[in-house]
Protein backbone atom coordinates (compact mmCIF):
# COMPACT_ATOMS: atom_id res chain seq x y z
CA UNK A 1 0.00 0.00 0.00
CA UNK A 2 1.47 3.53 -1.13
CA UNK A 3 1.84 6.04 1.49
CA UNK A 4 -0.28 8.86 -0.66
CA UNK A 5 -3.63 8.36 -2.55
CA UNK A 6 -4.56 11.08 -4.88
CA UNK A 7 -8.11 12.48 -5.13
CA UNK A 8 -9.69 15.06 -7.34
CA UNK A 9 -12.89 16.37 -8.46
CA UNK A 10 -14.19 14.84 -11.95
CA UNK A 11 -14.85 17.70 -14.79
CA UNK A 12 -17.49 18.79 -16.19
CA UNK A 13 -18.78 18.62 -12.47
CA UNK A 14 -22.06 16.04 -12.33
CA UNK A 15 -25.01 18.14 -10.75
CA UNK A 16 -23.49 16.65 -6.93
CA UNK A 17 -19.81 16.32 -7.50
CA UNK A 18 -18.02 14.63 -5.15
CA UNK A 19 -14.38 14.14 -4.72
CA UNK A 20 -12.75 10.61 -5.60
CA UNK A 21 -9.69 8.84 -5.90
CA UNK A 22 -8.39 9.12 -9.31
CA UNK A 23 -7.63 5.56 -10.58
CA UNK A 24 -4.32 3.93 -10.69
CA UNK A 25 -5.34 2.66 -14.52
CA UNK A 26 -5.11 6.12 -15.43
CA UNK A 27 -2.01 6.81 -14.30
CA UNK A 28 -0.16 5.65 -16.96
CA UNK A 29 -1.24 8.70 -19.37
CA UNK A 30 -1.80 11.41 -16.76
CA UNK A 31 -0.71 14.82 -17.31
CA UNK A 32 0.12 17.10 -14.43
CA UNK A 33 -0.73 20.72 -14.35
CA UNK A 34 0.25 22.46 -10.84
CA UNK A 35 -0.54 25.75 -11.39
CA UNK A 36 -4.15 24.86 -12.08
CA UNK A 37 -4.25 22.13 -9.54
CA UNK A 38 -5.75 19.86 -12.06
CA UNK A 39 -4.72 16.54 -13.63
CA UNK A 40 -5.82 15.10 -17.20
CA UNK A 41 -5.46 11.52 -19.01
CA UNK A 42 -7.68 9.25 -20.81
CA UNK A 43 -9.28 6.81 -20.10
CA UNK A 44 -9.22 2.94 -21.47
CA UNK A 45 -11.66 3.80 -24.50
CA UNK A 46 -9.31 7.10 -25.49
CA UNK A 47 -11.86 9.42 -23.59
CA UNK A 48 -10.10 12.61 -21.98
CA UNK A 49 -10.21 12.38 -18.08
CA UNK A 50 -9.71 15.87 -16.33
CA UNK A 51 -9.82 15.89 -12.53
CA UNK A 52 -9.78 19.29 -10.76
CA UNK A 53 -9.38 20.27 -6.90
CA UNK A 54 -6.35 17.56 -6.53
CA UNK A 55 -5.33 16.79 -3.06
CA UNK A 56 -2.73 14.06 -2.14
CA UNK A 57 -4.03 12.68 1.00
CA UNK A 58 -1.46 10.95 3.97
CA UNK A 59 -3.96 8.23 4.04
CA UNK A 60 -6.48 9.07 6.63
CA UNK A 61 -8.39 6.10 7.79
CA UNK A 62 -10.80 5.67 10.75
CA UNK A 63 -12.94 2.85 11.95
CA UNK A 64 -17.11 3.51 12.20
CA UNK A 65 -17.23 4.95 15.56
CA UNK A 66 -13.87 6.89 14.98
CA UNK A 67 -12.80 4.97 18.28
CA UNK A 68 -9.52 3.94 16.20
CA UNK A 69 -8.27 6.57 13.01
CA UNK A 70 -4.79 6.32 11.41
CA UNK A 71 -3.27 9.50 9.89
CA UNK A 72 -0.07 7.55 7.78
CA UNK A 73 1.44 5.04 10.24
CA UNK A 74 0.43 6.81 13.00
CA UNK A 75 -2.57 5.05 14.68
CA UNK A 76 -4.87 7.08 17.60
CA UNK A 77 -7.18 5.40 20.03
CA UNK A 78 -9.57 7.47 21.29
CA UNK A 79 -11.74 7.60 24.08
CA UNK A 80 -15.85 8.03 23.38
CA UNK A 81 -15.30 12.70 23.26
CA UNK A 82 -12.54 12.35 21.52
CA UNK A 83 -13.86 10.54 18.94
CA UNK A 84 -16.90 12.31 18.78
CA UNK A 85 -14.78 15.41 17.89
CA UNK A 86 -13.19 13.71 15.22
CA UNK A 87 -16.01 12.25 13.21
CA UNK A 88 -17.69 16.37 13.66
CA UNK A 89 -13.84 17.90 11.98
CA UNK A 90 -14.04 14.71 9.75
CA UNK A 91 -17.29 15.87 8.31
CA UNK A 92 -16.62 19.14 8.41
CA UNK A 93 -13.80 18.90 5.86
CA UNK A 94 -15.84 16.42 3.41
CA UNK A 95 -18.56 19.64 3.20
CA UNK A 96 -15.05 21.52 1.84
CA UNK A 97 -14.73 23.61 4.88
CA UNK A 98 -11.84 24.14 4.78
CA UNK A 99 -11.52 27.03 7.81
CA UNK A 100 -12.63 24.40 10.20
CA UNK A 101 -14.85 24.28 13.37
CA UNK A 102 -15.17 26.76 16.32
CA UNK A 103 -13.81 24.87 19.63
CA UNK A 104 -17.03 25.93 21.56
CA UNK A 105 -19.44 24.98 18.75
CA UNK A 106 -17.47 21.94 18.73
CA UNK A 107 -17.31 21.15 22.24
CA UNK A 108 -20.90 21.98 22.72
CA UNK A 109 -22.16 19.59 19.80
CA UNK A 110 -20.10 16.74 21.54
CA UNK A 111 -21.72 18.02 25.02
CA UNK A 112 -19.22 19.18 26.89
CA UNK A 113 -19.32 22.62 28.71
CA UNK A 114 -16.60 24.43 27.68
CA UNK A 115 -12.68 24.18 27.37
CA UNK A 116 -9.99 24.33 24.87
CA UNK A 117 -9.90 21.29 22.54
CA UNK A 118 -5.98 20.02 23.79
CA UNK A 119 -7.94 19.46 27.56
CA UNK A 120 -9.82 15.85 25.86
CA UNK A 121 -6.74 15.21 24.33
CA UNK A 122 -4.42 15.46 26.83
CA UNK A 123 -4.04 11.43 26.65
CA UNK A 124 -2.94 11.80 23.06
CA UNK A 125 0.55 12.76 23.09
CA UNK A 126 0.56 13.38 18.99
CA UNK A 127 -3.05 15.16 18.42
CA UNK A 128 -1.78 18.07 17.10
CA UNK A 129 -0.77 16.03 14.27
CA UNK A 130 -3.98 15.24 13.29
CA UNK A 131 -6.02 18.14 14.56
CA UNK A 132 -4.73 21.59 13.64
CA UNK A 133 -5.57 25.02 14.85
CA UNK A 134 -6.39 27.10 11.59
CA UNK A 135 -7.38 30.53 13.98
CA UNK A 136 -7.64 31.46 17.91
CA UNK A 137 -10.37 28.82 18.84
CA UNK A 138 -10.59 27.12 15.70
CA UNK A 139 -9.76 23.67 14.76
CA UNK A 140 -9.73 21.56 11.48
CA UNK A 141 -8.81 17.97 10.89
CA UNK A 142 -5.32 17.10 9.69
CA UNK A 143 -6.38 14.52 7.41
CA UNK A 144 -5.05 15.62 4.08
CA UNK A 145 -0.79 14.94 5.31
CA UNK A 146 1.47 16.68 7.73
CA UNK A 147 1.67 20.26 6.17
CA UNK A 148 -2.47 20.28 6.14
CA UNK A 149 -1.99 21.85 2.36
CA UNK A 150 -0.23 18.72 0.75
CA UNK A 151 -0.79 19.71 -2.81
CA UNK A 152 0.93 18.59 -6.57
CA UNK A 153 3.84 21.44 -7.38
CA UNK A 154 5.85 21.07 -10.64
CA UNK A 155 8.49 18.94 -8.31
CA UNK A 156 5.80 16.69 -7.14
CA UNK A 157 4.17 16.32 -3.41
CA UNK A 158 5.01 19.16 -1.10
CA UNK A 159 3.25 20.77 2.08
Amino acid sequence: MSIFSITGIRFPFAENPVREEIPSELWCDIKMFPERNTVRARSWDNEPVIYVDVRVSARFWHNADYSVVALRNIQFRFNRSQAMIVRLLHQSLEQNNYDGLFAKTLLHQVGKKSGDIGDYFKDQELWQLLIVKTAPGRYVLNAYGFGYYTRLTKRGIVS
